[in-house]
């Protein structure tokens, strides 16, 4: 052997040298995977195998070394039904992690939110909600604003001023810092 013999790997077509030795595997360099090495490379071309006599005693088909090892070994392309199958999974492990953490789906998500779009609005009906005066509603934002401010989340109340009020964040928080110290707001200005 002192020629070196050269291959590709059956899973990526990186090339190979064969390394001699009594293996008949041998590890791609490029992905790693264990290749059986060709026979034609393993053996002396005249050599009969042993298994090739044992498989057609049995009636047994030939098998391609390099086709089974490209089915045992990553590659890049994977057959058509292997990718439905795995979207068909993906969905059934969604599925299991709404389970396992609570998630729900889109209706659920939207019913939550008016649950508590309900309790923000002290359980008022839409009905009355549409006859409230515009100071009105400013009163229930004031009151959400200065419970995050009591609750010492100045950040929320920031973000609350900003959905009632379409402002920069400097504003909001100008707003927000002069309703800490007790000053009152044209809030219609804002609006």
């Amino acid at each position: 052997m002192s020629k070196k013999k050269k291959f590709d790997c059956p899973s990526c077509l990186a090339p190979m040298v064969f390394k001699g030795g009594e293996s008949l595997f041998q590890n791609c360099e490029a992905c790693l995977a264990p290749i059986v090495i060709p026979d034609s490379l393993y053996y002396d071309s005249g050599t009969e195998l042993a298994s090739a006599s044992f498989a057609s005693l049995g009636n047994d088909i030939d098998v391609n070394v390099e086709q089974v090892t490209n089915e045992l070994t990553p590659g890049s392309n994977l057959p058509e039904s292997t990718i439905s199958d795995w979207e068909d999974a993906k969905i059934e492990q969604f599925d299991v992690y709404q389970e396992k953490i609570g998630t729900g789906s889109v209706a659920e998500k939207e019913a939550f939110d008016l649950v508590i779009s309900e309790s923000a609005n002290d359980g008022l009906d839409s009905e009355t909600l549409k006859e409230r005066s515009p100071h009105q509603e400013l009163s229930v934002t004031i009151d959400l604003i200065r419970d995050e401010l009591a609750a010492g989340d100045k950040v929320e109340a920031i973000k609350i001023f900003r959905e009632a009020f379409p402002t920069d964040v400097s504003t909001a928080k100008d707003a927000i810092e002069a309703l800490e110290r007790g000053e009152q707001l044209d809030l219609l200005n804002f609006k």
